[in-house]
């Protein structure tokens, strides 16, 4: 049998949530404070319409990085509720997005497929013209599903709070979901690792996930991005610690891509928007280390995409 190390509470925030490394460092220090008003900003809400560090949430996270895996998370792990979804409505994605198409590639007509975080559906729907069924599952009330013989929706997600997964519906065309899809969805979860590995075990023998998450190494139009950080992006994902998370999950990667920029006018523009939007920023969060500048990734998009399955291992 493994031992198992005991940690104290605050040391365990301090684990690696993809490898539980303890070799970690801090990166920055933040205020819940400068948060609220940078997702306020970014969002054109009105100054103190946000309220994240309210009732029992800390008023401090630490952006912290991993030696091992490099991956980057925020300590404690605090993600957004209901309530904080609802006013900040559905501002990121509509209608099918770049991980979206190239996920209908790899779709099979016998596929039943559970799409986890289906956000407002838009996937889901175009899925059902391709596969033989579709579910669609949500915590949010922005699912807008159009009337289809092979899409149906699940009231309520299948993701618990400790990470793991609650009792799946069944489908209606076979034994057991053959495809588990969850786009951007991963960079929410406080135990991402236990998602995985939970998926991976309700995975079939042959059956596959296609997931997507934000690409923390990214060429972006803003120095920061207020929906990059708590309670909304909890990870900032890059290709090494997805791949290192996979792997720990008994997860085996078929196809990997990388959403790709390819437009002169882009890269000029955008780089301009971010050094002014650098100097704008507040001086607590300015200095952010590691920050990428521009140039150094000026063809990689927004977001990272992977094909899996169980490894036989």
């Amino acid at each position: 049998m493994d031992k198992v190390r005991a940690v104290s509470p605050t040391a365990s925030c301090h684990l690696c949530p993809v490898c539980q490394s303890p070799s970690t460092h801090e990166v920055k220090s933040l205020s819940i404070e400068s948060l609220e008003r940078l997702i306020e900003r970014d969002l054109s809400l009105t100054n103190g319409a946000l309220d994240l560090g309210g009732g029992q949430r800390p008023r401090q996270t630490e952006l912290r990085e991993c030696r091992g895996c490099t991956h980057r998370f925020f300590t404690p792990p605090e993600p957004g509720g209901s309530d904080f979804y609802r006013l900040i409505g559905e501002v990121a994605y509509t209608g099918l997005r770049w991980d979206h198409e190239l996920a209908l590639n790899f779709l099979k007509p016998n596929d039943a497929l559970l799409d986890i975080g289906a956000g407002n559906g838009a996937f889901a729907v175009a899925a059902s013209s391709v596969v033989s069924e579709v579910c669609a599952s949500d915590f949010s009330a922005s699912m807008k599903l159009t009337p289809n013989p092979n899409l149906w929706s699940f009231d309520g997600s299948v993701l618990q709070a400790d990470g793991g997964l609650g009792d799946l519906p069944a489908p209606k065309s076979s034994s057991a979901f053959s495809v588990i899809s969850m786009f951007q969805v991963l960079e929410h979860l406080p135990h991402p690792l236990r998602t995985l590995s939970a998926i991976a075990e309700a995975l079939p023998e042959s059956g596959r996930l296609i997931l997507s998450v934000p690409n923390s190494k990214r060429f972006s139009e803003r120095y920061l991005q207020g929906l990059d950080f708590p309670p909304h992006h909890l990870h900032w994902w890059n290709s090494r610690s997805l791949n290192a998370a996979l792997e720990a999950a008994n997860l085996a990667v078929d196809a990997e891509f990388m959403e790709r920029i390819w437009s002169p006018k882009a890269w000029v523009v955008g780089s301009w928007r971010w050094l002014i939007s650098r100097r704008q920023a507040d001086f607590k969060i300015r200095h952010m280390p590691g920050t990428p500048w521009p140039l150094r990734n000026l063809t990689r998009g927004h977001s990272l995409f992977v094909v899996v399955r169980r490894d036989k291992r």
